[in-house]
């Protein structure tokens, strides 16, 4: 059971003392930067391999584009 002195703790540290828009903003922000930065090589690669294996049957014939 949640005491009323729990509730009140927990629902002040969401809040932030009036800046949880700010504090959680920035932690958002943060967190897609993260992710960017982990996804944004991996869909780099898949694209460049892609494009790689288009070109590939013209380069095996020795075509120019």
């Amino acid at each position: 059971m949640i005491t009323p002195a729990a509730a009140a703790a927990r629902s002040g540290f969401w809040a932030m003392g009036g800046f949880a828009f700010y504090v959680w903003g920035a932690y958002g922000a943060g967190l897609l930067v993260l992710l960017w930065n982990i996804l944004s090589p991996g869909l780099r690669r898949v694209r460049l391999l892609r494009e790689l294996s288009e070109d590939a049957p013209e380069a095996a014939r020795g075509e120019d584009r």
